[in-house]
């Protein structure tokens, strides 16, 4: 169910340079271990984040070839009966915030430091719990 109002990140978190920004987001996604990123992880992590994911509505492109021209469109036409979109597309041009965009706009350095900033805390707080303590998905719907 969609949320109301405005999403706010619930704590506080420590701002990050863009230069680290870029660094912890081109590193993040890399499979690392034997088991690499879990789901369960970006749940606890949403979680964390108090479900910023509820706070709007959702359109995913997926397929080999068309994904940008089929979002850009799509985006378009949702602009034009007066809705804001956000888009993400990869890969960027030449900066990596230009992968963001908000309302036919590229994302500022500085917003897209603060995003990566605000995930990069969440991530911390829930590596930082003990892997047995964090919720399931049935516990979490059951609690």
């Amino acid at each position: 169910m969609k949320r109301e109002g405005a999403y706010v990140v619930p704590f506080g978190f420590e701002e990050l340079s863009y230069e680290r920004a870029v660094t912890i987001a081109a590193d993040t996604g890399k499979i690392v271990g034997e088991a690499g990123p879990l789901l369960e992880t970006v749940i606890d992590m949403l979680d964390e984040l108090g479900r910023p994911d509820e706070y709007f509505d959702c359109i995913q492109v997926a397929g080999t070839n068309g994904k940008t021209s089929t979002t850009r469109f799509t985006a378009a036409i949702l602009r034009g009966e007066g809705l804001r979109t956000a888009l993400y597309t990869s890969p960027q041009l030449v900066r990596y915030e230009e992968r963001m965009e908000v309302d036919g706009g590229v994302v500022s350095p500085q917003a897209f430091a603060h995003g990566v900033s605000a995930a990069a805390e969440a991530g911390r707080r829930v590596n930082a719990q003990p892997r047995a303590s964090r919720p399931t998905p049935s516990r979490r719907s059951t609690s």
